[in-house]
């Protein structure tokens, strides 16, 4: 596969300040300097991609809300319909969300943001008031300014009311992805978000590999029976890309759409240095012009 050539982008003076403190802080957290002439692992390589990468796809798959046009392109109407969740509301003005129609459970999220969510599991006695607030805070926060990471600067911000995807009552456990060259090559499993979380790895295959993580899920777990259809959507979803995490769910047998995302973690997960550079391989980077 010819490998694409994209433009080094310019940065202004704050970008320049910006970059100064975040590569101190990734030697900080990742324990070695950042090489960004000749990046090898993978936490290198997302940052190479903030700093270099201007894909004009990056902000449509990685907003909420434009992502979902993405997936009825790749997938179709009908296959995209089947596994993203039910939109409820979708605007820039939290005051119009109508809450009086919303079913009992919902989650409420920015477009523009990782992390900007609200699980509504009982929406009689949701506080109406404060998550109108909170919205409000979002819709006029930029967002990883600081981080770098372009394709957020290119959305404009909105605020989603989703379906409340759930598995026995439970938020499902994320299933992230990795993708490179059209390939999963790692999942991670995130379990328990919004409760006490725990997190697994597992190659595509399905084999458990132990890294060394911040909650380590119990030595039992293992994935769903679907496994094989999760990463066979990832690949579909993440193929045009030389790399992009795709997040996606397994409730009750059906693969559900959760996210994508192309600067996870903002390049500082601390994976042990080996696995690292062996991501790191897996990622072809475009050319530099």
């Amino acid at each position: 596969m010819e490998v694409p050539h994209v433009k080094k982008a310019r940065l202004s003076l704050r970008e320049l300040v910006y970059l100064y403190h975040d590569r101190r802080l990734f030697e900080k957290r990742m324990g070695y300097r950042c090489n960004l002439r000749s990046p090898r692992t993978y936490s290198e390589k997302i940052f190479w991609r903030k700093l270099y990468d201007r894909n004009p796809l990056f902000p449509v798959v990685q907003d909420k809300f434009r992502v979902r046009d993405y997936l009825r392109e790749i997938l179709g109407q009908e296959r995209a319909g089947s596994v993203l969740p039910q939109l409820y509301f979708a605007g820039p003005d939290p005051e119009k969300i109508p809450f009086d129609t919303l079913p009992g459970r919902y989650f409420v999220k920015a477009s523009h943001g990782s992390g900007w969510v609200i699980p509504v599991e009982n929406g009689r006695e949701a506080d109406r008031q404060d998550i109108v607030r909170r919205c409000r805070e979002w819709v006029n926060t930029p967002y990883k300014k600081e981080k770098l990471e372009w394709s957020y600067s290119q959305m404009k911000p909105m605020i989603l009311v989703e379906e409340f995807l759930e598995e026995n009552g439970k938020v499902p456990t994320d299933l992230k992805c990795l993708v490179f060259g059209g390939k999963v090559r790692l999942v991670y499993f995130y379990y328990d978000r919004f409760g006490t979380p725990a997190e697994a790895f597992f190659d595509e295959n399905g084999t458990r590999l132990f890294i060394a993580g911040k909650h380590e899920a119990d030595s039992s777990v293992r994935p769903p029976a679907n496994y094989g259809d999760v990463i066979a959507l990832a690949e579909e979803l993440g193929r045009p890309f030389d790399f992009m995490r795709v997040d996606l769910y397994s409730i009750e047998g059906r693969v559900r759409f959760g996210e994508m995302t192309a600067y996870p973690g903002s390049g500082y997960y601390p994976y042990p240095r080996e696995m690292d550079e062996l991501l790191g391989s897996y990622w072809q980077l475009p050319r530099l012009e």
